[in-house]
């Protein structure tokens, strides 16, 4: 299957406003992850942390005008959900 990659050329001010889009993306998202961290409930820090990724990953992508289709975004989504609960796993404790 052969892809055609196609090259973007921005123009300076087009490349900082660009810049600039992207850093306010992530600077939202850093301040939602950081209140998310202030849930008092168990596990429901993780869970609002993989909804946020998902929709900063949404955000920037659409910035960057790169389309995703729906298994890819999927895929990304379960990748996120594993790496989370492979993190908890390392945190609970094993009952024998």
């Amino acid at each position: 299957m052969n892809k055609i990659v196609e090259t973007l050329v921005l123009t300076d001010e087009e490349r900082k406003e660009m810049e600039s889009r992207f850093d306010r993306q992530i600077f939202f998202h850093s301040c939602v992850a950081g209140a998310a961290g202030l849930l008092p409930i168990p596990g429901a820090t993780a869970i609002a942390n993989v909804a946020n990724q998902i929709v900063m990953y949404k955000k920037l992508n659409d910035i960057a005008d790169v389309k995703f289709s729906k298994s890819a975004l999927r895929c990304i989504a379960k990748f996120l959900v594993s790496q989370t609960a492979g993190a908890a796993g390392a945190f609970w404790p094993l009952r024998h």
